[in-house]
């Protein structure tokens, strides 16, 4: 059985995956940004599947009875296929349809601005984008708010994940950091989902110091964007992302 752990980039969806590794000894999980690293991550479980080179690896990770969590910051009519068989037709080698995977999920959700603020870093500083490098982090944001690439933008992934269908729960940002373990217990429990017994109290700072890279995780805090997010595209963030900061509450102050 597949679990997408799914959110929009620097939303805490490596917390998420570190509380489930960490403090409920979940697993395994995977990347399915490709076939080479799903490979990577999954390669043994694949293996005892039958799964061969040339097979649908997520048709046989969906039947199977063990639980195996999958990242995804895609959109979900875009999980039903590794990116390097999206040429194919849907429903070839047992692929499904676009916007049918019924896997259950984890969506983690962080106030718009936080989480903009936060990949323009993460693009400028960890990923070291060659094209961003002559811009200023204020007009990095700026392309974040306006442009749906990647991954629908900030409001057209929540919004997409938060109208799917199939069993999702909806994990604010905010109560993942101050309690890990219990945010991610209620969801499970909100899904059916049976996870291993929690071993002990965890807290962000923990995660983020025993995580392979703990720069990545940043400080995990909420309301950064009130000394980092431009207030000239304020008003701009809420016109085109309002109706999801709305639908989560969050508010303009």
């Amino acid at each position: 059985m597949i679990v997408w752990i799914a959110s929009y980039p620097r939303s805490g969806n490596r917390l998420c995956r570190s509380t489930l590794r960490h403090g409920f000894r979940a697993g395994p999980m995977g990347f399915p940004t490709g076939e080479e690293s799903l490979r990577k991550n999954l390669g043994p479980m694949l293996d005892e599947l039958g799964v061969g080179p040339d097979d649908d690896a997520l048709a046989a990770l969906r039947v199977c009875e063990k639980p195996v969590y999958l990242k995804t910051h895609r959109l979900p009519d875009q999980i039903h296929y590794v990116p390097e068989r999206g040429k194919k037709k849907a429903g070839s080698n047992g692929e499904i349809p676009p916007g049918k995977d019924e896997s259950p999920a984890l969506y983690i959700v962080r106030d718009g601005r936080d989480a903009i603020v936060s990949f323009a870093h993460y693009l400028k500083e960890v990923r070291g984008r060659p094209k961003l490098q002559s811009m200023s982090i204020e007009e990095v944001i700026a392309d974040l708010v306006r442009r749906e690439a990647p991954y629908g933008g900030w409001s057209g992934n929540v919004g997409a994940w938060r109208r799917r269908t199939a069993p999702t729960a909806m994990i604010r940002f905010e109560e993942l950091a101050a309690d890990p373990v219990a945010a991610i217990d209620q969801a499970a429990d909100s899904l059916d989902l049976e996870l291993p017994k929690p071993r002990g109290v965890l807290s962000f700072n923990v995660l983020r110091a025993g995580s392979p890279n703990p720069t990545i995780m940043r400080s995990g805090r909420s309301g950064s964007w009130k000394s980092e997010f431009p207030p000239e595209l304020l008003d701009e963030f809420w016109r085109r992302h309002g109706a999801e900061m709305d639908a989560f509450g969050y508010s303009r102050e």
